[in-house]
């Protein structure tokens, strides 16, 4: 056996990795894992590199290099013992490459293939936006809201009756947004407050300290109404989008028509919509009878053309003995709203009324709201056939804390980003608590105004009649799991998939995204963003959590349902680049790079491919081996099947 066919360490394990290394022909050395290169991003610049152990190996040499051809190298050292080595003291925003190989029986082995990472900045501190520093008479469940920090993941906030921050009142660190709420806090009480980012493995210093203090109970008769909802204001009403809609609720116990509220004609100034909670034909349209009143906590779809500014004064809604507003409910879903003026927790409406159902908002695409808000409305899926929904005018007997989750369980956030939207809504995990199937952790996503992009589970044999849901919670993984969703956007449109959350996840699992179109897999662990391009109106993907050893006969059976010619890695380049493909079925293939001109400079192959992944380097040369120009050339994959891909690439002397 040769030197090299016992010492070649393939890359595959720890914070950076890699694949064993690729040759033009498309031959494997070693295992290929069914995913194309790719660098890991965001990266801290004190990393850890990490790669597979290599059998009888005594020694490693680890190659670091700003550049692929490591004339000039960061970190050369060929003594390392273990399989991972610390790299420190790197320059931020800059990209790195890397490289390991084996020694043993006294002969060093090949170098693995070339990975390259991307060191990123830590993001600035966020700015505090609201309670205003200093304010008082606060809600008892306060919204706290931050601005957003350039390029963050996620935040962590901190909540405390010490400006110290001990005790901790509050502090949750797995936030996607620029928003929570917290409580119910105690009345009449100072609270302080601060907030930091995070970018991936980056971590900003904290924001400065600000306090509020929240306000004791006391009901007035009447409420004076005082808010704006904003809607973009067009010189055609045919310009407007179903995302412009809104969802919408008065406080008090006015009871006023919406047509007397909202100034104009429905249908050309205006229009609304109630649903009624039926699994099809749901949306009832404006037609001026008393369902489209603003009783006690009932919310409509609304749109406008400019904004529109509510003003006014109205009753209190009426409590019960027990000092609560109830809100009739139907079947399915249900279009509700705060029926007071300050913010509630929702978890404290769900204690009161023995429910696990989260709300829905929609600022153009739905979202979990941990608050009930008032002004705004939420779905709200009555899955245990209330009759009523209970809302406390007053929450000092409030909820227990929830229990924190135990050793094994995660849950992870999945985010669409399409152009103009946002979809947070999805969510997927692994509880003690959960069953196989439908449990009560497993919540339905609403439908809502047809026609806006969004991510949901399709579960039709949990509930065939609601079979939207925005989550699924199993019980603990034995090998690989599997979780299946679809993507619905507009054809033709660039759409990003992001994941939050993967740090909760044990160490012990592999996290991988499976497109099941192009058959891609790409590791989550190390590139929590997907990017592609919508191909038809209902996209399908899964989630794969698993063992090693079970991932990788999962991965192994993961194909393309269509031939793809990826971008290539690095791009722009100097001197080698990576072009990956993917094969659906056994085809004739050419793969060959163009200039200009549209004349082939270099054919990397021509043959038969199998069904799979194949990756081909190219060192920026022609057939003859001379060293091509600076300037943009294209790489061309045709097909035996009439199947032509083209992609642009950069080459940088």
């Amino acid at each position: 056996m040769s030197a090299r066919s016992r010492t070649q360490p393939p890359i595959t394990g720890g914070c950076v990795r890699g694949t064993p290394a690729v040759r033009a022909d498309g031959r494997r050395h070693g295992l290929l894992l069914p995913r194309h290169p790719n660098g890991a991003t965001y990266q801290s610049t004190n990393v850890t590199l990490q790669w597979a152990p290599a059998a009888g190996a005594s020694a490693y040499r680890l190659q670091v290099s700003r550049t692929t051809g490591f004339v000039a190298t960061v970190l050369d050292d060929s003594s390392v013992a273990a399989n991972s080595r610390q790299v420190g003291s790197l320059a931020s925003n800059t990209i790195y490459y890397w490289r390991v190989k084996a020694r043993n029986a006294g002969a060093w082995g090949d170098w693995s293939q070339t990975w390259g990472f991307a060191t990123g900045a830590a993001p600035v501190p966020p700015t505090l936006s609201s309670p205003a520093n200093g304010a008082t008479n606060q809600p008892v469940s306060p919204t706290l809201n931050w601005n957003s920090s350039l390029g963050a993941t996620d935040y962590q906030v901190q909540v405390s009756t010490a400006a110290s921050f001990s005790p901790m009142v509050e502090d949750d660190s797995l936030l996607t947004g620029t928003s929570r709420v917290v409580g119910p806090l105690a009345r009449g009480t100072a609270y302080y407050w601060r907030v930091r980012a995070r970018l991936v493995a980056l971590t900003s210093d904290w924001s400065s300290v600000w306090s509020f203090t929240t306000i004791p109970n006391s009901i007035p008769p009447t409420y004076t109404l005082s808010a704006t909802v904003q809607y973009p204001a067009y010189s055609d009403i045919g310009l407007f989008k179903q995302a412009d809609y809104r969802l919408v609720g008065l406080p008090g116990a006015g009871n006023a028509p919406i047509a007397g509220s909202l100034s104009g004609s429905s249908g050309s100034d205006w229009q609304a919509y109630w649903d009624n909670g039926a699994p099809s034909g749901y949306l009832v349209q404006y037609d001026g009878s008393a369902t489209f009143r603003f009783t006690v906590g009932r919310a409509f779809w609304i749109i406008r053309n400019g904004p529109w500014i509510v003003s006014g004064t109205v009753p209190s809604p009426t409590l019960d003995s027990s000092g609560n507003a109830r809100i009739p409910m139907h079947a399915g879903w249900n279009l509700i709203t705060n029926p007071f003026t300050s913010s509630l927790a929702w978890t404290t409406v769900q204690s009161l009324n023995s429910v696990t159902d989260p709300i829905y908002s929609y600022n153009g695409s739905f979202a979990q709201s941990p608050s009930l808000d008032p002004y705004a409305g939420y779905y709200f899926f009555n899955s245990t056939n209330l009759s009523v929904l209970k809302i406390p005018y007053t929450s000092t007997s409030s909820t227990p804390p929830a229990a924190g989750r135990a050793d094994g369980e995660w849950r992870m956030n999945i985010i669409l980003i399409s152009p103009g939207i946002t979809d947070r809504a999805a969510w997927f995990g692994i509880s003690r608590q959960a069953m196989r199937g439908l449990d009560p952790l497993d919540f339905r996503k609403p439908a809502g105004i047809s026609g806006t992009a969004g991510l949901s589970f399709q579960r039709p044999e949990w509930d065939p009649l609601y079979s939207s849901f925005a989550t699924d919670v199993r019980p603990e993984i034995s090998d690989v799991e599997a979780w299946p969703f679809d993507v619905n956007a507009i054809d033709g449109q660039t759409q990003h998939l992001r994941f939050s959350g993967v740090r909760t996840v044990p160490e012990k699992l592999e996290v991988y995204l499976i497109d099941d179109e192009r058959g891609a897999a790409q590791d989550l662990r190390h590139d929590s963003v997907y990017t592609f391009v919508q191909t038809r109106g209902t996209m399908k993907f899964e989630i794969f959590v698993g063992r090693e050893e079970a991932m990788k006969l999962r991965l192994n059976s993961v194909r393309p349902r269509m031939f793809v010619l990826e971008e290539n890695y690095p791009n722009p380049f100097n001197p080698t680049t990576t072009l990956s493909i993917g094969i659906p079925t056994e085809s004739g293939v050419s793969l060959g790079i163009f200039d200009m001109l549209g004349q082939q400079v270099r054919n990397l192959y021509n043959g038969t491919l199998k069904p799979g992944h194949y990756a081909f380097a190219w060192d920026g040369k022609d057939g003859a081996g001379i060293s091509l120009a600076s300037g943009t050339y294209f790489s061309r994959l045709l097909t035996d099947r009439g199947v032509i891909l083209t992609k642009k690439m950069i080459l940088l002397r």
